[in-house]
């Protein structure tokens, strides 16, 4: 156990990995510990080197702290400071994953980077936390899992937060943990504590790397996010301090090119981002704030690690993306469903409520937004000619629930239940179209607001 510990470090402070026990595991547990470093070699904010991989776009390139192998790591009451990459991060899973539980911690990127990184097979739990970032809030990668949730729901086992996500192509096979386990009775907050995730450009950012060139199409991992009782998303707050003046594009340019910066310029501010992943997302009595306006937006990979679809390759079923919103969850903004590529659901039960538009993307919508890069070279700018699939996205309003379009929204399917409440005039194929209580209708579905 480490308590009261501070550290100051110029390069990957802590790295936790695994053989370390007899059964290969490796705990870690920080108590009332302050942790924070500098960038490495000297590297300043203007340095373009100071920008790390171009499959992450995410500035910085040191890591705080980083669980690797057959771990859990354990934070009470412990900062993680830094100016970038990560504050509290994890990499690569091992024979049973990583598992990482936050108690009552909070973690500032000034500069840039992201708060913590859920890589393939590895589980981030945040309780009763804080994390404000210049860039991500947080990352999931493949099926990587991150809990955002409050400090109540620390008195239960991990599995049991687990199982109330019902994502359909997840694997929950991992050992239950108890976030307690190793606390002392001082550590425990008096108070229900909700959590708490801002960030500038994205409040979660969901991707599927292949880092190792596999060369891969659709991916058939999916990553999971489920926040409960807790605020996430975006703040200008949360800016880095050279981006009024300029000098956070310049850095990009400099790092990579023009229609690079026009891609992540494009995603910026969105609460939650989805690049070429499939994903189940839950949002149960959920605060999703926007400086942007956009709460969920998915699009194409901007590098060539990505897994996308060919033209001419047939696809008859796989993961897509699920969004269950529950509670009493009352969205306001919109979501951008722009990759062309895959599926999205959309469901909202109890009380739960959205104040906003709904785009569905088609490829010829993708590329008339990047028409000034068409030679570029840019990898997010598809070689799909004949590519004419349809995937779309199914909205279904259960009982209790309420839509209101604030402008105009078009789907794929929409399901209104009865006792829901679509305010919109609905066009379907052309037509205007009266919605019956349980039916399905699918087509070109264009909804207006009122």
């Amino acid at each position: 156990m480490i308590e009261g510990l501070y550290i100051e470090s110029d390069y990957h402070t802590v790295e936790i990995g695994s053989n370390e026990t007899e059964d290969g595991d490796t705990i870690a547990v920080y108590r009332n510990s302050y942790l924070t470093r500098t960038t490495f070699d000297g590297d300043t904010i203007g340095d373009a080197s100071w920008c790390h991989t171009t499959s992450l776009f995410a500035r910085g390139n040191v890591r705080m702290s980083m669980s690797v192998g057959n771990s859990e790591t354990y934070y009470y009451g412990t900062a993680a400071v830094v100016d970038g990459w990560s504050a509290m991060a994890t990499d690569a899973d091992g024979a049973t994953g990583v598992d990482v539980v936050i108690y009552n911690s909070y973690a500032r990127n000034l500069l840039g980077g992201y708060g913590t990184y859920a890589d393939t097979g590895c589980r981030v739990f945040l309780y009763g936390t804080d994390f404000r970032s210049a860039e991500f809030g947080g990352i999931i990668a493949n099926n990587g899992e991150i809990y955002i949730t409050d400090s109540d729901e620390a008195a239960t086992d991990t599995n049991t937060l687990r199982e109330e996500v019902s994502a359909p192509y997840q694997s929950f096979t991992y050992d239950t943990l108890e976030p307690l386990a190793y606390a002392e009775e001082d550590d425990i907050l008096e108070e229900n504590t909700a959590s708490t995730v801002l960030a500038f450009r994205n409040g979660i950012m969901m991707h599927v790397p292949d880092l190792m060139g596999s060369g891969g199409s659709i991916s058939d991992k999916q990553g999971v996010l489920y926040v409960k009782n807790a605020t996430l998303g975006t703040s200008l707050e949360c800016a880095p301090e050279d981006w009024e003046t300029g000098g956070y594009e310049a850095t990009w340019v400099e790092k990579t090119d023009e229609a690079t910066w026009a891609w992540i310029e494009h995603t910026l501010g969105s609460a939650i981002l989805i690049r070429s992943d499939n994903a189940y997302i839950k949002l149960t009595n959920a605060n999703i704030v926007s400086w942007s306006g956009v709460l969920l937006q998915t699009v194409l990979n901007n590098d060539d690690h990505g897994n996308f679809i060919a033209a001419d390759e047939e696809i008859s079923d796989y993961i897509g993306i699920w969004v269950e919103v529950d509670g009493e969850t009352a969205l306001e903004g919109d979501i951008l469903h722009e990759d062309y590529q895959r599926t999205m659901y959309i469901t909202l039960s109890d009380s739960a409520s959205l104040t906003g538009d709904i785009f569905t993307g088609t490829v010829d919508d993708w590329h008339e937004t990047f028409a000034d890069y068409t030679d570029s070279g840019a990898n997010y700018y598809r070689d799909v000619d004949g590519y004419d699939t349809i995937w779309g996205t199914y909205v279904t309003l259960n009982e209790g629930t309420t839509w209101t379009v604030t402008e105009q929204s078009n789907v794929t399917g929409l399901t209104v239940e009865e006792g829901a409440v679509l305010n919109g005039t609905v066009t379907i194929d052309g037509v205007v179209t009266e919605i019956e209580p349980g039916v399905t209708y699918t087509g070109d579905i264009v909804i207006t607001a009122e």
